[in-house]
């Protein structure tokens, strides 16, 4: 079974609400879905949760677009591993893509999550600063211990870690490499906290 679901964007003139939920159902149905449901921006995504309780396996939930599932890295791999759990397939309209239900190939992943990873730069060159012949002023660095900086390290926030533990969830072949581009940390911070997966 096909199962639509699209996250539309709020906006403030119901004319123009109604045209884009118009829009999104005409789309769903011409790519086949017996089913749609539909959320806002700012909503608590309750018809995505619906459109989860409703899929079984072997069905595919199709959306839009693949950022449909979440304005995150981590919160459109949570939304993505559920349905690896479930066994549903899923597709994205607007990309022409299909992604399995089983453990993804890589490239499938990286093109998957590149629009989170590298967000697209807004048109228009950037300002630039006027030019002054003053001196700039020289910050001083902070005091060091026998050539070592001072203080704690900074640990790896947990919505990192989960990402990762979702990454190699969602895909069995992912390297570390691989992994530690996607959530820009270096190898030896990856293998502090995931010391048991071996080098790739």
């Amino acid at each position: 079974m096909l199962i639509g679901y699209e996250l539309l964007r709020e906006d403030s003139r119901p004319s123009a609400v109604e045209q884009l939920k118009t829009e999104a159902v005409e789309k769903l149905h011409q790519a086949g879905c017996q089913r749609i449901y539909l959320d806002f921006q700012k909503g608590t995504n309750t018809q995505l949760q619906s459109a989860f309780s409703d899929l079984k396996a072997g069905d595919i939930l199709v959306v839009l677009r693949f950022d449909s599932l979440g304005d995150s890295k981590l919160s459109f791999l949570q939304n993505l591993n559920l349905l690896r759990v479930k066994g549903v397939h899923l597709q994205s309209l607007e990309e022409n893509f299909l992604l399995p239900s089983n453990s993804m190939k890589t490239q499938d992943l990286i093109k998957t999550l590149f629009p989170f990873v590298e967000p697209r730069k807004k048109s228009g060159s950037s300002p630039t600063l006027p030019i002054t012949h003053q001196q700039p002023k020289i910050q001083k660095k902070p005091k060091t211990k026998k050539g070592k900086k001072m203080g704690r390290p900074i640990a790896m926030p947990e919505e990192k870690r989960e990402l990762i533990r979702l990454l190699r969830a969602c895909n069995q072949d992912i390297t570390i490499t691989e992994i530690c581009k996607l959530v820009n940390i270096s190898r030896p911070t990856y293998h502090k906290y995931f010391p048991k997966r071996q080098s790739s």
